[in-house]
């Protein structure tokens, strides 16, 4: 009785390690890089204003007119800071596929041409390494496809989020010009 496994069995031990690295090499996270390099989304409050008398008002007239272009200041900008925080402005966020597109069809074909010449008998191992570079090839682009899919989605919900943030931060300055603007047309000296 021979104890040495068939040409057949070890072929499929061959493909089955061979279908494993594919795998491997086609499941990956999509990678985030910042161009340029982001500043994290710190909450800010912004400065408040130094704001001087040049009417002679004192700190009870100067407490009650802030009071008021606080007021005028938030119905005008649509904008509360007591309510809201202002972040820094966000840059443009690009994220890649990780491996690059390519590397997946790469692998697939080199995987699938192995797997294909693993399996197939001694006479067609030329004909069946073709045939599964071709196939490993379609699922390797699969995979790249989806990686780089994943990969715009992503990059287009971060963009979508600092949009949000850097508009926050337009209507935080419209607030600021607002309520600067009240208060030197009742006589103040704001900087």
């Amino acid at each position: 009785m021979n104890t040495r496994p068939s040409g057949t069995t070890a072929g499929l031990r061959a493909a089955t390690l061979l279908a494993a690295g594919l795998m491997a090499a086609c499941a990956s996270p999509p990678l985030v890089r910042d161009y340029p390099s982001r500043v994290p989304p710190a909450a800010i409050e912004p400065a408040p204003p130094a704001i001087y008398p040049a009417r002679g008002q004192d700190a009870r007239q100067l407490a009650r007119d802030r009071f008021e272009c606080y007021g005028w200041a938030v119905q005008q900008s649509g904008f509360d800071p007591a309510r809201s925080l202002v972040r820094l402005p966000q840059p443009a966020v690009r994220v890649e596929a990780d491996p690059p597109a390519g590397v997946g069809t790469a692998a697939g074909v080199l995987t699938g041409a192995a797997i294909g010449a693993a399996v197939s008998g001694r006479h067609h191992s030329g004909e069946a390494a073709a045939v599964g570079a071709v196939l490993g090839g379609i699922v390797g682009a699969a995979s790249d496809s989806a990686r780089a899919a994943e990969a715009r989605r992503i990059e287009s919900e971060l963009n979508r989020q600092a949009a949000r943030d850097n508009m926050l931060d337009a209507r935080g300055q419209a607030y600021q010009r607002a309520f600067a603007a009240c208060l030197e047309g009742r006589g103040y000296t704001v900087k």
